[in-house]
């Protein structure tokens, strides 16, 4: 017969036995309240990336250094928390300098891909990345994070740091100095011999 307890299940009992049958009609239960879009987690993952502000060439190039920070800025966990970082033309990673606490970052000279997995609300994680360049300019370089769950702010997901890069300083070329003419000197009188010996 129907279970007061939970309407749209059914339980058959057979007496003297010890089998029992119960029968759920899916019709009558309610359909689940849709999750936020992408996850059923809502969260907010950040990125916030910094960068060597000026470096000047010295020997044909100039070290970069990169700071990656991805956070969690709840209200829920994120779950497989990715960053990736495409160099930029004229950019060339070197290494990973700081992996992050509970993750892995992996680098080629073009690409930093970073897999931090689960971030609780508030958790941040910090990677740090060498990199070099070889000629003068201003060099923008951007990160980008995501994880799974919906992203209530996705404005923040990716950030971007410039580094100058300046030609070596040369010494100031002074003009030789000419040192002052000096006088020619007077030509001595030859002295007239004496005729009268």
């Amino acid at each position: 017969g129907d279970n007061p307890d939970t309407q749209g299940v059914e339980t058959d009992y057979e007496l003297g036995t010890d089998s029992a049958s119960v029968t759920v009609r899916c019709g009558s239960t309610p359909p689940p309240s849709s999750p936020p879009p992408g996850g059923n987690e809502s969260m907010d993952v950040q990125i916030v990336k910094t960068a060597t502000p000026q470096a000047q060439l010295a020997n044909g190039q100039a070290d970069i250094a990169y700071t990656l920070v991805a956070t969690n800025n709840g209200p829920n966990q994120a779950h497989n928390v990715v960053v990736s970082d495409a160099a930029p033309s004229g950019v060339t990673f070197v290494s990973v300098t700081a992996q992050p606490d509970g993750g892995n970052c992996t680098v080629t000279p073009a690409l930093l891909d970073c897999g931090l997995g689960t971030l609780g609300p508030g958790v941040s994680r910090t990677i740090g990345v060498a990199a070099r360049v070889t000629q003068t300019g201003t060099y923008e370089n951007c990160a980008t994070v995501a994880g799974e769950g919906g992203d209530t702010n996705s404005m923040n997901n990716t950030d971007c740091a410039e580094t100058l890069v300046t030609a070596p300083l040369t010494p100031p070329v002074t003009p030789p100095v000419t040192p002052p003419a000096t006088p020619k000197p007077k030509p001595h009188p030859k002295p007239v011999p004496n005729l009268c010996r």
